[in-house]
């Protein structure tokens, strides 16, 4: 199977979790999310804003490690800007990849107690349009492509003049 990265968007309680962890269930890949930072070790949720920075770390850190081992890995977070999205695809970049981005639209009622007010900020600041982000992603994918091209003939090239150096005169 080719190593994927797959990013569930969506806010509380649109089912991207329940959704992620299925698939990766389904195809033996691995399920991170900015909220298992705050399982405890009874699996209670214990919520911390000021420790949210360091959970989206830690997401970002798993979901790196999985793919260094060429594990598929799919990511649930509420990704409502570009902003929160732009890490996954610098890491995707890294292993020459393009993420696949899944917007949830259903809803289901969020597990976390969300308050309401909380929901329509988020719900006012979901950007829909990602095309600038996967337009800027293909780029750098190319610019990997062309320094790996060149370096790759600069190498070759190297390696047959210090080849010729080393042969016998005649």
């Amino acid at each position: 199977m080719i190593m994927q990265l797959i990013l569930f968007r969506g806010l509380p309680g649109s089912g991207k979790s329940t959704l992620a962890k299925k698939l990766a269930t389904a195809s033996y890949g691995e399920h991170y999310e900015a909220d298992m930072y705050f399982v405890d070790v009874n699996g209670k949720y214990v919520f911390d804003a000021s420790k949210l920075s360091a959970a989206h770390q830690w997401c970002q850190s798993r979901t790196r490690d999985s793919l260094r081992q060429r594990i598929s890995v799919y990511v649930s977070n509420t990704f409502t800007t570009v902003k929160e999205l732009r890490p996954y695809f610098e890491i995707a970049l890294e292993f020459n990849i393009t993420p696949t981005v899944i917007t949830m639209n259903n809803q289901w009622g969020n597990v976390h107690d969300v308050p309401e007010d909380k929901l329509l900020v988020m719900k006012n600041r979901f950007v829909h349009d990602l095309s600038p982000l996967f337009e800027e992603h293909a780029k750098n994918l190319r610019n990997a492509y062309r320094d790996w091209e060149t370096d790759r003939k600069s190498t070759r090239l190297n390696s047959s003049h210090s080849a010729k150096s080393r042969m016998p005169a005649s």
